[in-house]
């Protein structure tokens, strides 16, 4: 168990004196507050979420719920009106206590409700975990999943909590199994193998309730560690699906399990032997995404003919909103990682996942919890440090807010108004170095409602360096825009794509936007929009455009060649031939 959990009881003392300090001596410009803000966005969330769920049980289980989860609702709004006013945290210990409790009553009502229920069981997992994430912030000033090294352990009744959370993970992962195994010797051995992990946390749940000694802890830690490293192997096996219900809640209990790890012993990295989904075997080209109607699917293509991919759901199956998306090394590592936001119907939950294995890296609101109207998302390394900073949109209804976050944490760093405030069409977002001055530039375009103004975003200052119209200025129906440098001179160009009206492709140079090329991507007659991305798919030195449609017709991508003055030399049906909702596209 290495050197942290013999200390345990010693840690526990120092604990009480370390989380004293934090009460009282509160800096309001310290990370304290943003990591209780995150916390709190994160729970809200997974709280609002949950009604999806529970509205689709019979009338008088849903009533009762739904009373039960508008009382969590308005508690989680009142405390998120009280840390704008930077309380200390013995008062927002206070204030949590009846949202810890009510919020408990809810999950376990719930779960007795639905427990073959695969959307209600996993909603309520995420839920779980975030009110433990949360009463971590508030206590200790940090997350579980951002706690630092070697030093004092937490409190035992956070861990235990932690431990009571996988044991009811556990069971989950098992009636999932039961549902989507062939019964015969490989589903007897999951079972018996996810009995043995529920066991084990379960035990060691006791212990952290019952005991304070170091040995009994580290033993009962190390039986979990040995049957999730078991259970995991087992499970990586199995032909799953893309959207398993067993698949996704193993990703959440090896994600809470890692948190555990941290707490007990900092020193435990469980990575990669606890990880569930496959290794990418390469890295991908291009990220498609489903537009509003379809499940919240990525699709992670290998090649430019669509015949090698990889699928996985950023968000819960249920929602319906769509997914933006896009690709860049928010780690570091030199792989491109994806980043997701959702379109309209859900709060504003950026996610970061590892392109080496799709694992969930980071995420975090973008903006206010309540905020339902969707979010457009992208990436850019915008100080020169080798990661990706996270650049977000509001989409329509709101004033045209652009954030800027770094991508590795979440934490928020700065925000610009791309238009006039009174403009509520939504912010389209993009990056690239247009003025060839080594620093990356923010690109905006409108959405619906005005006319089709791009503008290029110094960083530095956060102010326009450059704007020019991408169509007709009568044009209000929306621009989508991506960025590049097609002629490897050093600048990147400005691609754009006409929203509502003809599916119109334009490649724009340098501040005043200058017109080097266009051409039409579909019929000219289909007026529902043409999104955009670049990449050079066939490995010639010259990047090539691609293309997905707005929604009404198949989602059909094509590919034009660079080489070939943007001839189409590619085609392929990226989702289900009967989806029409249109799809959103990235590329590293």
């Amino acid at each position: 168990m290495r050197w942290v959990l013999p200390f345990l009881p010693l840690a526990l003392t120092a604990l009480a004196v370390q989380a004293q300090q934090v009460r009282g001596s509160f800096n309001p410009d310290s990370a304290y507050q943003t990591n209780v803000q995150l916390a709190h966005g994160k729970l809200l969330a997974e709280v609002q979420l949950l009604a999806v769920p529970i509205g689709k049980l019979p009338a008088g289980p849903q009533r009762d719920l739904q009373v039960k989860l508008q009382q969590v609702k308005q508690q989680l709004e009142a405390f998120g009106r009280l840390l704008a006013d930077r309380p200390n945290s013995d008062r927002l210990r206070k204030e949590f206590e009846p949202i810890d409790r009510d919020t408990r009553d809810l999950i376990y009502a719930a779960r007795l409700q639905s427990s073959m229920n695969v959307p209600m069981q996993t909603a309520t997992a995420r839920a779980s975990s975030a009110l433990v994430q949360l009463a971590f912030a508030i206590d200790f000033g940090g997350r579980p999943d951002s706690a630092p090294g070697p030093g004092p352990a937490p409190g035992a009744e956070l861990a235990r909590r932690l431990a009571r959370q996988l044991e009811s993970q556990a069971g989950d992962m098992r009636s999932a199994a039961k549902r989507e195994l062939v019964a015969g010797p490989v589903a007897l051995r999951i079972d018996r193998s996810l009995a043995s992990l529920a066991s084990a946390a379960g035990r060691l749940a006791w212990t952290l309730a019952l005991s304070r000694q170091s040995s009994a802890v580290a033993a009962r830690f190390a039986e979990l560690k040995l049957a999730w490293k078991s259970s995991a192997v087992e499970i990586k096996a199995l032909p799953l699906p893309p959207g398993s219900a067993m698949r996704i809640q193993a990703g959440q209990f090896g994600r809470d399990f890692r948190n555990l790890a941290r707490l007990l012993d900092p020193s435990v990295d469980p990575d990669p032997d606890f990880s569930i989904n496959p290794p990418i075997k390469e890295q991908r080209l291009i990220a498609l995404s489903a537009g509003p109607g379809g499940t919240p699917m990525v699709r992670l293509f290998q090649d430019h003919k669509g015949l090698d991919s990889t699928d996985f759901m950023p968000y819960d199956a249920t929602f319906r909103g769509g997914v933006r998306v896009a690709l860049g090394d928010v780690n570091g590592d030199g792989v491109a990682d994806i980043v997701t936001a959702p379109g309209p119907g859900m709060p504003p939950l950026v996610r970061v996942f590892d392109g080496r294995d799709l694992s969930l890296i980071n995420e975090f609101m973008a903006y206010d919890p309540k905020w339902l109207n969707g979010v457009f998302v992208a990436v850019g390394d915008l100080n020169g440090n080798g990661r990706c900073e996270i650049i977000t949109g509001a989409d329509s209804g709101g004033t045209p807010h652009v954030r800027i976050f770094d991508g590795r944490t979440g934490k928020f760093l700065r925000d610009f108004m791309a238009y006039d405030r009174g403009f509520s069409g939504g912010v389209r977002v993009a990056t690239g170095d247009v003025n060839g001055d080594g620093a990356v530039n923010i690109i905006t375009a409108p959405g619906q409602g005005m006319p089709p103004l791009v503008r290029v975003v110094d960083v530095r200052t956060l102010r326009p360096i450059g704007e020019f119209m991408a169509y007709d200025p009568k044009m209000n129906g929306g621009v989508w825009v991506t960025a590049a440098d097609m002629t490897h001179d050093g600048r990147a160009e400005i691609i754009t794509g006409a929203d509502q009206g003809g599916p119109h492709v334009r490649i724009f140079r340098g501040l005043r936007g200058d017109v080097l090329f266009q051409f039409f991507a579909y019929d000219m007659s289909f007026n529902n929009g043409v999104r955009v991305a670049v990449h050079d798919v066939n490995r010639d030195g010259k990047l090539d455009i691609i293309t997905v449609p707005g929604p009404g017709v198949p989602v059909v991508v094509r590919v034009f060649d660079g080489r070939r003055d943007f001839a189409q030399v590619q085609e392929f049906v990226g989702l289900a031939g009967d989806f029409r909702g249109g799809g959103f596209i990235a590329t590293r």
